[in-house]
């Protein structure tokens, strides 16, 4: 893990990139940003995986966003325990990139007000209320996780990806006076997520047919597998959806419940 430190300790504000060794464009991002930001508020740029070392992210066992605040002995908990160890009491920027969408969104977990706010001065127009998984960063820290559009699967970077990262971290700097930035602030729609899309058991080409966070209505065709298309049982707002992923899952069923400004959590 690569820490730079901006102003004295302790830090007030943190970013994070590529907790997963295959999401690039967050680490690219604070590389990026580093020689370019002025930040008069004590802050901590985290690069957890790098392309030179060999870190645990994504394709370690287990992942490591799934274990954060779970006991274990490997050596995927213990860079959980350092990340949360470097965060502290920070207000935390946790930058990804996804397969399922070039659409920018925010995901929060345990939502608090001081999230709802980190969520709005991001921009985005949607957040995913992820508190149904409760092992991630973002559940543990006082913080935000955006996805910043598509990843690239080859040894480069998707640079739109990577720009919208950086925006997206301006906002976050400016909005918590660390830097001079453009301050913005959204109202996104929330969806939250109720359970998990199961991957069907086939050796054969999967296509999806509908779009993240659009509705599948009940027996509307949204998958096809084998050559054979499959109805949706019921009506749901697919999330993070995308035929590889994930190694046991499509992604996740959500449901649309209106403004974050009105949103409370369940």
């Amino acid at each position: 893990m690569r820490i730079i430190t901006r102003g004295d300790e302790p830090a007030e504000l943190a970013v994070v990139g590529s907790l997963h060794a295959d999401e690039r464009e967050g680490a690219e991002a604070i590389n990026r940003l580093i020689p370019q930001l002025s930040v008069s508020r004590p802050t901590k740029f985290l690069v957890v995986t790098d392309s030179q070392q060999d870190t645990p992210g994504r394709e370690s066992d287990p992942d490591l966003n799934r274990v954060f605040g779970k006991s274990g002995d490997t050596a995927v908990h213990e860079i959980a325990e350092e990340v949360l160890d470097e965060v502290g009491d920070c207000r935390v920027l946790d930058l990804h990139t996804t397969e399922a969408t070039d659409e920018p969104f925010a995901i929060l977990q345990q939502i608090t007000d001081t999230k709802r706010e980190l969520a709005a001065i991001t921009g985005v127009d949607r957040v995913v209320d992820a508190s149904e998984l409760d092992d991630g960063l973002v559940a543990q820290v006082e913080g935000v996780a955006v996805e910043c559009g598509l990843k690239h699967d080859g040894p480069d970077v998707n640079d739109a990806s990577v720009e919208t990262a950086c925006k997206v971290t301006r906002r976050f700097l400016a909005a918590n006076d660390a830097t001079d930035g453009e301050q913005v602030r959204s109202d996104p729609t929330v969806y939250r997520i109720y359970d998990t899309i199961s991957r069907p058991a086939t050796e054969g080409e999967l296509v999806i047919r509908v779009e993240n966070f659009e509705r599948v209505e009940t027996g509307e065709e949204w998958l096809e597998t084998d050559g054979k298309r499959r109805v949706a049982s019921e009506s749901f707002c697919p999330v993070l959806l995308s035929p590889s992923g994930y190694d046991d899952k499509l992604g996740y069923k959500a449901e649309r419940v209106g403004a974050l400004s009105e949103y409370r959590g369940e």
